[in-house]
């Protein structure tokens, strides 16, 4: 037992490592990318990442039955039919956005952005490969190759923001370097791979194909919608607040949320990746050694959260002049107040795979779904009661805290019963 908390920490200790550093090539890169950049411009490139993320799920989630997969031969399946499902749903995206990029450009009334928004099937298709990629590599415990990918992702985008940016490529050099971040990060976890899928690819038959897609049909029917749900809900002030308040105010949001969200990338994902990939291993052979691991987790994650969401309630404003420069103080303002979603994040994002991990993913999209129903209730109430920023962030995180304990609540509930306690 104790062998296997070793291993399960030695994992975590190696992609934190990774993550750590490329959060802190973040860290150390902002200062200097918010003084070359303004809020306008980072408000209008945050609407072009929500769309990016959006349309990454373009997938349909089989990335996420590859670590669960039984065999190699079934895993490298789902591998490449996740890659070609993303080119085709990406072209179609392209042609689409073709065709009505001067209507987009009208809604958000953001200068340029028509021309950056054909941008986004390219991004969305590499974030989608590099997502493939890394679900292959939890499955293999190839956790360095993780964590290497991670520093080259942080290293290349910001060199890139920083040199496009003095450059006067403005708002397309932003959009350019988010492009750089996604080929760099899915090349340096593939290129090891090519070999095998080129084989498996040769050697499979369109019948065994489908027969693994069907296999892992909810995925794609719950786990795709549901994570779509989750991106639009996580971005949804975003999407919001360009329509209800100026780009300024996106790109205070911006900026908060980013920082906001280091510490859940430098410790919540890793810990979600190691939970995922040890429980995916014990859920057949030692399904109450999961239990037991859960809560372990969440009440450290809990303990954690506090440390950052203190400071940033305490000191936000200040830390964000005195970091960012005098232009960014009501984006400390906003940090301030998605303290909240952070505490809610940190303590429950590592272990909300519990409903893919036992194929019940159809619960986590009927949660999620309800709460993008009460955020489209706050948006029509904001936009009537024409409600202040600083409210409807409020409000936002409130939903998020609330949502997410309940998320918890019913996959602890369904994993109890999966094992039978």
């Amino acid at each position: 037992m104790n062998f296997k908390k070793n291993k399960i920490f030695s994992s975590f200790l190696i992609i934190f490592t990774g993550t750590a550093f490329a959060q802190l090539l973040n860290i150390l890169f902002s200062p200097i990318i918010t003084r070359i950049y303004t809020p306008e411009e980072f408000g209008i490139v945050a609407i072009f990442t929500v769309f990016i993320g959006l349309f990454s799920i373009a997938t349909l989630k089989y990335e996420m039955a590859i670590p669960i997969a039984k065999s190699d031969n079934q895993a490298l399946i789902l591998f490449i039919s996740s890659v070609l499902i993303s080119i085709f749903f990406n072209l179609l995206l392209l042609l689409n956005i073709f065709l009505f990029r001067t209507q987009i450009n009208n809604i958000f009334g953001f200068e340029n952005f028509e021309y950056i928004v054909l941008l986004i099937p390219l991004g969305a298709l590499l974030i989608s490969l590099f997502n493939i990629s890394r679900e292959w590599a939890i499955r293999k415990n190839l956790y360095k190759e993780i964590s290497k990918a991670s520093v080259i992702q942080s290293a290349s985008g910001n060199i890139a923001k920083v040199i496009f940016g003095l450059l006067g490529f403005s708002v397309m050099g932003l959009a350019v370097a988010r492009i750089v971040t996604g080929s760099l990060g899915f090349l340096s976890l593939a290129k090891g791979e090519f070999s095998r899928l080129k084989n498996i690819l040769r050697d499979t038959k369109l019948k065994d194909i489908f027969n693994v897609l069907y296999r892992f049909k909810d995925f794609a029917f719950y786990m795709a919608p549901n994570s779509l749900i989750v991106v639009f809900a996580t971005q949804f002030p975003l999407l919001t607040i360009s329509v209800l308040f100026e780009p300024e105010t996106v790109g205070y949001y911006s900026l908060a949320h980013t920082i906001i969200m280091l510490p859940i990338a430098i410790i919540g994902d890793s810990i979600a990746d190691v939970f995922y990939s040890e429980s995916a291993k014990s859920i057949k052979n030692k399904p109450l050694s999961i239990i037991a691991l859960c809560k372990r987790v969440v009440l450290k994650m809990a303990l954690i959260s506090f440390i950052p969401a203190i400071i940033l309630i305490l000191l936000g404003p200040r830390l964000f002049v005195f970091i960012f420069g005098n232009d960014w103080y009501y984006a400390g303002v906003f940090s301030q107040l998605l303290s909240i979603v952070l505490i809610a994040k940190m303590t429950f994002h590592p272990v909300n795979k519990i409903f893919e991990l036992i194929e019940k993913q159809k619960y986590k999209f009927y949660i999620n779904l309800i709460q993008i129903l009460l955020l489209c209730v706050l948006f029509v109430i904001s936009y009537s009661l024409n409600i202040e920023p600083v409210h409807y962030i409020f409000i936002y995180s409130c939903i998020i805290f609330f949502m997410n304990g309940i998320l918890f609540t019913w996959s602890y509930v369904l994993l109890k019963r999966y094992v039978k306690i």
